[in-house]
């Protein structure tokens, strides 16, 4: 599991009760969210830490990271995310 993924996944587990989805790697910076109907959410993420929808590549949900690629830390990683409504922004 990449750096990436595991940003992914550490947000997902604020989103979904784990053992009611199933949750796959794809590449080096997907994760793929199925629910129990087998609805599928592809998801990445931005340098910023911000949860992405891979298709769409809306933003779902924003991190506590700064967002201005001066103040940005490479080593830093989110504690929080705020989750916009889907389809995002």
């Amino acid at each position: 599991m990449s750096r990436a993924q595991e940003l992914i996944v550490a947000y997902v587990r604020t989103q979904w009760i784990m053992s009611e989805i199933k949750v796959d790697l794809k590449g080096d910076a997907v994760v793929i969210v199925t629910d129990r109907k087998g609805e599928k959410l592809e998801l990445t993420c931005n340098v910023y830490g911000d949860i992405m929808e891979v298709g769409s590549e809306k933003i779902l949900a924003k991190s506590d990271l700064p967002h201005d690629s001066d103040e940005l830390n490479p080593e830093a990683v989110p504690k929080k995310w705020t989750s916009y409504p889907y389809p995002g922004i």
